[in-house]
């Protein structure tokens, strides 16, 4: 936006930009005076140089108020400067009394280098005063320009009274420029467009100075070239700062220096723009259709009348009803998804999921709030919650740290189901139903990491072995007593080293309240060890995972003969649930003869950074040592205890 100040010698130019600048600070002031006091020095050479850079600062795309008297060469320069923007124009002309005008310039304190000298400014202003109070002086500012013309008289209230109106009319100052020239200079230029449609808050009549300047394009496939258009759209369109394809969303973006920006979405098919035509709200087509050749005019009219009139049939309640359905299905797939991810260690999909739930829930909170109007991304959501709402809406935001999924589940259904009571569109029963949905799914996967040995090892008998990260952290949650008492677990077997048991120690009490037993077995990691047999690898993390097989016989001879296979359920975790679980796991796989590819696929399920060249390894070393059984031989376990343990994982159903 641009405000033009013009007034006489000592009309009070400067005392009115101040006004309006403690009302408006968003504006940057450029007085002529202020250059020739920087850059003049009385000479007629440096005026030259104080007016260039003066003309020079007056930039596009930029909130400016530009005080100078308005006549002259310095005023044909403003006007040719002025004509070439886009964006909203305002000249206001200071038409105060020039007896006033005399009086100021008898009192004023000459500090303005100018080469004229000050004994001359009475005859000046004398001249200036014919013409400033002469309306058709600035009739030609009229076709780009609001012009105000303020008597004497006025005081300083009345001045910002009057400036408040302009800048509430001027709310589509960059916009409206912006519009015209595309209509006038791009669309009708660029071969293969067929119409041009605002979208958005530009064409809903509810546009702010901020909003951003959105376009639906219906285009002839074969005629129409996106390198045509950003051609077009540089030569016409002043103050770019950058233009996009964005290829993945067949849309152009052009980025402006000091202005909302323009996105351009490109449609072959004329069913193409129905999505976001109706998403925004617009109820007459005609005022939406900014450009149209003749051929496709009609056809484009009568398609948007169908469509309006189909939405208007279904009627806003139906239609509500329908979007919360919708979005209340979806819902339901992405946090299932998302807690998909995070019972699979994937933090990064957890993440990029769960945040796609959070949208959906906020979405349905904002139509239980504000209705559908721009429910799809709500704008400011946050700012009318109070302060609790707003403490509990941040709390919601999605995190890489899977140990903090639990909690940001627990809450995003809460979010969710408190949406749905407010909407009052769901019975009593769907929500009850999808709150069982939801707290199953969450009950699935609360445990992290955690899974059924036989999920993956089809060899495995189901529930007997069961496999995890560390689970101490939960154990205060009623969710883990019963996840503990469903899967019928009587013994957890911690691979943790002592350091990391202190770290997070069990409660003893609540292991005992729960009947389970605790065998402490901590597996060592060796990477240095002679091996006659395996070739010592490059990757310091192979070398551990083929240093399980030589380090922890002892261990793997405690467990063998601790645990009763016949009684016992058995969950075994270390840290994390990958690495030393995930080697004890393939042991008693390839003791039951399971596939290495489901031996892999079960160790890949860990997601994180797991790398079958690790548990491959690990495998290669146990047949280069005679195999499974006579490994666990050389354990030192029996043949009759080894038939025990393969008599009770036995998975008859697959055998």
């Amino acid at each position: 936006m641009k405000i033009f100040v013009f007034g006489n010698v000592a009309a009070g130019k400067t005392f009115f930009v101040k006004k309006i600048v403690n009302s408006f600070p968003e504006l940057e002031v450029l007085c002529i005076d202020d250059f020739r006091r920087r850059m003049g020095d009385g000479s007629r050479e440096m005026e030259i140089k104080a007016k260039k850079a003066f003309l020079d600062s007056i930039l596009p795309w930029k909130n400016q108020i530009i005080e100078a008297m308005g006549l002259g060469d310095t005023g044909d320069a403003l006007f040719e400067k002025a004509k070439s923007f886009s964006e909203r124009i305002i000249v206001v002309v200071l038409c105060t009394d020039l007896a006033l005008c005399k009086i100021r310039i008898s009192e004023r304190v000459w500090d303005v280098p100018y080469p004229a000298p000050p004994t001359r400014a009475v005859a000046l202003a004398e001249t200036s005063d014919v013409l400033l109070k002469n309306p058709a002086t600035f009739l030609r500012w009229k076709p780009f320009a609001d012009i105000a013309m303020l008597e004497h008289g006025d005081s300083g209230e009345s001045f910002l009274s009057m400036l408040q109106k302009l800048f509430n009319s001027a709310s589509k100052m960059n916009q409206d420029g912006l519009v015209n020239r595309m209509k006038r200079l791009v669309f009708p230029k660029c071969e293969g467009v067929r119409a041009a449609l605002l979208i958005g808050s530009c064409a809903n009549g509810k546009m702010t100075g901020k909003s951003d300047v959105d376009w639906s394009l219906w285009v002839r496939e074969d005629t129409f070239s996106k390198d045509e258009m950003i051609r077009l759209i540089h030569e016409n369109i002043p103050g770019i700062y950058k233009v996009l394809w964005v290829r993945l969303r067949n849309k152009i973006a052009v980025f402006f220096k000091n202005a909302p920006k323009m996105e351009i979405v490109i449609n072959k098919k004329i069913d193409d723009i129905d999505l976001l035509f109706l998403g925004s709200e617009i109820h007459d087509g005609k005022e939406s259709v900014v450009f149209a050749v003749p051929d496709d005019r009609e056809r484009l009219q009568a398609h948007l009348n169908d469509i309006i009139q189909q939405k208007a049939l279904l009627g806003p309640d139906k239609r509500k009803s329908q979007i919360v359905r919708d979005l209340s299905d979806k819902f339901l797939f992405e946090f299932e998804n998302a807690s998909s991810m995070h019972r699979r260690s994937d933090s990064y999909k957890f993440y990029f999921n769960y945040n796609i739930a959070l949208q959906v829930a906020i979405q349905l909170q904002h139509i239980a709030r504000k209705g559908l109007e721009h429910y799809y991304l709500p704008k400011q959501f946050a700012r009318n919650l109070s302060n609790d709402a707003v403490r509990e809406f941040r709390d919601l935001n999605g995190s890489l740290y899977l140990p903090d999924a639990n909690g940001k589940k627990k809450k995003l259904i809460e979010y969710f189901l408190d949406a749905q009571q407010r909407l009052r569109i769901m019975t009593k029963r769907e929500i009850s139903e999808m709150r069982s949905f939801l707290e199953t799914i969450y009950r699935r996967d609360y445990l992290f990491n955690f899974r059924d040995v036989a999920e993956f090892n089809p060899a495995i008998k189901p529930r007997k072995i069961f496999r995890s990260s560390c689970i101490a952290r939960y154990q205060y949650d009623i969710e883990f007593s019963e996840i503990i008492k469903q899967k019928g677990i009587t013994t957890i077997v911690d691979l943790r080293d002592f350091r990391e048991c202190t770290d997070r120690p069990y409660d003893s009490n609540i292991l005992k309240n729960l009947s389970i037993r605790r065998l402490h077995i901590p597996m060592r990691i060796e990477k240095d060890y002679d091996s006659p047999v395996v070739c010592r690898h490059e990757s310091p993390r192979v070398m551990e995972y083929q240093g399980f097989a030589y380090a922890n016989k002892d261990t793997f001879y405690k467990f063998l003969t601790e645990v009763d296979p016949m009684s016992d359920t058995v969950l075994v975790h270390c840290h994390i649930g990958q690495d030393r679980t995930g080697v004890f796991v393939a042991l008693l796989a390839m003791l039951m003869g399971e596939n290495r590819n489901h031996i892999e696929d079960d160790y890949l399920e860990s997601g994180m950074d797991a790398d079958l060249s690790c548990i491959r390894a690990f495998m290669d070393t146990i047949e280069h040592m005679g195999g499974a059984e006579e490994y666990i031989r050389s354990c030192g376990i029996s043949a009759e205890r080894i038939s025990r343990w393969r008599l009770a994982l036995v998975n008859m159903e697959s055998a």
